[in-house]
This record gives structure tokens, sequence and C-alpha cells, in this order.
């Protein structure tokens, strides 16, 4: 974990250069790119799956948090290439302090999470000009998502999967969860630690914070999207009537792996998408 600004800095230059020759890869009729991004002080981690020859209809995916978003890369990536290999764009990053993003974990909050998100559509547009873009949000991503809305983000669409628009709510049941056991004697919770991630005192209290901001700026959100979700258990926190409701098969289980029934119907509410810009 890097705290020092200019270490920061430096580690984010020497990484962009190691990775110059291998951040572009062409095949099977797509492009992926891997990239770095100024944002909110440092350099982020950005990825982008498109077409050869893009339509203008791009999805900008934001997940979830710490030991959720590790898992959730089953559902990222699959979702990417369905969009790409329907003729559009995805573009997925990571938050300060996540992943292979520089920062400080522990100072980031909700906030700087939908400051960065702000941050990562601009970029995805400058490297894709004319874009017509739709921000997605998986669990706790849903709320950064419509955060992002609130701060100025360019956006008439949202797809929401499985959301968790209750922040402080999320972190609670994280905190239980991390403290079930998984078979076997049950190890000592490790206090302010969430599956190996800290809960720092700045993350908790911009959850609990973010509960009401994220019912606002849900309100005041003009345009229109899907909601889509495992029939149970019941949501917490409600989408505008005007969003498509998608309801799979199944039950959400925190943590669980692998979610064909949710990346099929995302994936085709994205190819509808971009099938109506042909």
């Amino acid at each position: 974990m890097i705290t020092d600004q200019g270490e920061a800095a430096a580690d984010g230059a020497r990484a962009t250069g190691r990775w110059a020759d291998a951040e572009t890869w062409i095949g099977d009729g797509m492009r992926r790119e891997t990239f770095f991004f100024d944002a909110q002080g440092s350099a982020l981690y950005g990825s982008v799956y498109a077409a050869a020859v893009p339509m203008p209809v791009g999805v900008l995916l934001c997940n979830s948090w710490g030991y959720e978003a590790n898992l959730a890369g089953r559902i990222v990536h699959p979702l990417s290439i369905a969009v790409a290999r329907a003729g559009g764009v995805a573009v997925h990053f990571h938050y300060p302090g996540f992943g292979d993003s520089l920062g400080d974990f522990e100072a980031t909050t909700m906030d700087v999470m939908a400051d960065a998100t702000v941050d990562a559509l601009a970029e995805a547009s400058r490297r894709h000009p004319g874009t017509r873009w739709t921000v997605g949000g998986l669990m706790l991503g849903a709320s950064v998502a419509v955060l992002a809305t609130a701060r100025g983000a360019p956006v008439e669409e949202l797809l929401l999967l499985q959301p968790a628009l209750r922040p402080g709510d999320y972190f609670a049941r994280l905190e239980r969860a991390s403290k079930r056991p998984l078979g076997g004697p049950a190890p000592e919770p490790t206090p302010g630690f969430a599956y190996g991630y800290p809960l720092a005192p700045r993350v908790l209290a911009s959850a609990r914070a973010a509960d009401t901001a994220v019912e606002a700026a849900l309100a005041g959100f003009t345009g229109t999207g899907a909601n889509v979700r495992y029939a149970k258990p019941e949501p917490a926190g409600q989408t505008p009537p005007r969003f498509e409701q998608i309801d799979v098969d199944g039950s959400w289980r925190f943590g669980k792996r692998d979610n064909p029934a949710l990346i099929a119907a995302a994936a085709a509410w994205l190819r509808k998408r971009v099938e109506a810009a042909r």
C-alpha cells in the first residue's frame, strides 16, 4: 500500500514504461487495451475491450469493493467481451489504492470512488470520442455509478447489477460475513479488517453518509436504465419505476463466484443497446 504521493507517481511511471509493450492485443475481431490514466492524484489502471471497428456505444463498468471486487472479475470480463463482440466498447478501471491502481486504499471513500468514475469516463471518452456511454455498477459499484451522475458524469443510462444502494448497510453486511466460519474452527477476526481488506474509519464513515446521498442522486437522475438482479433476497433500496426490472432465477450470496444467469441477462441488455445503434 502506497501513501507517499511522490513514490506513487514514480512507481506509476515505472509501471507504465514496463508494460507499454504489452498494453494492446488484437484478435477475434476485438481489441484489448490496458493503460494508466491520471485521476484523484494517482495513476489508475484502466482496460478497454472494443470491436475492431466499434459502434459509438459503450459501457463503463464500476466494480464492487475489496474482496467482492476480486471475485467480480468473473462478471466484469465476460460482460466486456460480450459488448465488444456485439460491436461496442467496454471500459473498466480500478479504484485508487485497489488492484493495479496506485493510491492509498485506506483513504479511499465513496466520494473518491465516484470522482474516479467521472475521471475514468472522461478518459474513456478521450479514447473513444463520440461514444454514447452507459455506466454500469456491480454491487457497491452501483452506488458509485449513481453518485457519479450527481457529479456531472454525462450519462443517460445506468445498468445496476445486483445493486447495493445503501453503502452503510453493505459494509455492515461485509463485516458480518467476514466473521462467519467457512468450515472448521473459525479464526479470530482481525479488528478493522474484512477478508484481508482494511475497514478504515474514513471508508466506513463515507459509506454511512452515502446512504442518503445515493438515494438523492438516484431520485435526481433523469435518465433511464436497468436493474438486473437475482429474485432473492429482496433488494435494499429501490430503483426508479422507469428502470427496466430484470430478475433472474436463483438467489444472490455474498462472495458468490459464478453468476451465469446474471451475466447472461446483463449481456443481453447491453447487446440491445449496441444493436440499436446499427
